[in-house]
Formats: structure tokens, sequence, C-alpha cells
């Protein structure tokens, strides 16, 4: 995962390109996803906000299909802990983009066939996102 850093008033906002775990070991795959770091000023009393950004989205059942919104009990309040690093919030993303929890989606679409067992269908609809992310990222717009 590759991070930038800028600064914003009165917080921090990192940029992390986040490479899908489906493409590590393939070299001829070079898709990868923004996914928008945003540190609050009560940080780390408060988790970070994440968000894919909307122009490249991994289709994934913990990631909300519009706005990119990750599903992700470590950052919600009740669960966050001030002994939580950016480094360890970023490998739980990590962990999130390999093992999805279909119990808990935000992608209903894709938790439906994962529930259902159709790992023919989430894998064709997850190799299409790569690619689409992949499109995007070269054209830099949505298509």
């Amino acid at each position: 995962m590759k991070v930038t850093l800028t600064r914003l008033k009165n917080r921090f906002r990192l940029l992390c390109l986040v490479i899908p775990p489906e493409t590590r070991s393939n070299s001829t795959t070079d898709a990868t996803f923004p996914l928008h770091l945003t540190i609050p000023p009560t940080y780390p009393l408060s988790p970070p906000t994440l968000s894919f950004t909307s122009l490249a989205l991994p289709i994934h059942a913990n990631i909300h299909p519009k706005t990119g919104a990750l599903c992700l009990d470590l950052l919600t309040p009740a669960a966050w802990s001030p002994a939580y690093t950016l480094a360890t919030t970023l490998e739980a993303v990590q962990r999130l983009l390999a093992e999805p929890n279909a119990d808990s989606p935000l992608d209903v679409d894709v938790a439906v066939l994962m529930r259902s067992g159709d790992d023919v269908a989430v894998e064709g609809l997850v190799r299409w996102g790569v690619w689409k992310g992949r499109r995007e990222g070269e054209s830099g717009r949505s298509t």
C-alpha cells in the first residue's frame, strides 16, 4: 500500500493506494484503489474516517457501492481504542479486503451472492471491478 500525506485545516488526510489482494501475485494486473483516510483533531481518542474514492471502487460486500464507505467495526467509536495505530487500521482494511463479511454488508448484492455460495459470480464481479478500476485510473474518469 502506498501512502501520501496532505495537511488540511485542523486534521490530516492520507491518500492510500490500495492493491486488492487478488492482484498481489499477478504482476500484469496493476489496479489500485484510492482510499482516503482522514485523521480527526481528537485522534487517537477518536477513530479516523476512511472511504474509497467514488471514481474507482472495489466491488466488495463491506464497501458501499456508491459512497466508498467501509463497514469495519474497528472504525466505530464503540470499538475504537487509542492503542490502534494508523498502521494497524490500514492492516485491518487489508484483512477486510481479503476476507469479506457477508453478515455485515454495505453492498447487499455481493453479500447475497456470497451467502448463496456463488463464488464464480463473486469472483467475476471482483475481477470486473479490478479491470474497471484500472481503466478509470488510466483515464482519470469514471466509465
